[in-house]
């Protein structure tokens, strides 16, 4: 298990927020638009759920997502809820995961924002 992670990013699902769907998706876009721009980004963002749609061919997260993996942060979804969502191959951006490597990564996280 890695120790002291930076801060990690979770990524529940494709939308942010309550309410609105078509507002949510937009305001998840920005998060992730601004993310990649900020000068402390995170170490990590897993995606759970339905999260693991922004990593999906044909995102519009993924120009975003992109500059962030390019940057060095790591992406990783979820490869059950990938399964779940008939994604696995059509993962654009990110690794797949599993559950065991998600919940050792949060633990040594030293900060984790849920989104």
């Amino acid at each position: 298990m890695a120790v002291d992670k930076g801060y990690v990013v979770l990524v529940t699902s494709q939308d942010l927020g309550r309410g609105d769907d078509e507002l949510g998706g937009a305001l998840a876009i920005k998060f992730l638009q601004e993310l990649a721009g900020a000068a402390a980004q995170p170490e990590e963002i897993l995606f759970l759920n339905s999260g693991v749609w922004l990593l999906a061919e044909e995102s519009p997260a993924l120009p975003h997502l992109r500059k962030l993996e390019e940057a060095g942060v790591s992406l990783r979804a979820c490869g059950t809820c990938l399964e779940w969502f008939e994604l696995t191959k059509s993962l654009a951006a990110g690794k797949p995961t599993n559950m065991p490597a998600i919940v050792a990564d949060l633990a040594a996280a030293k900060k984790v924002v849920t989104l």
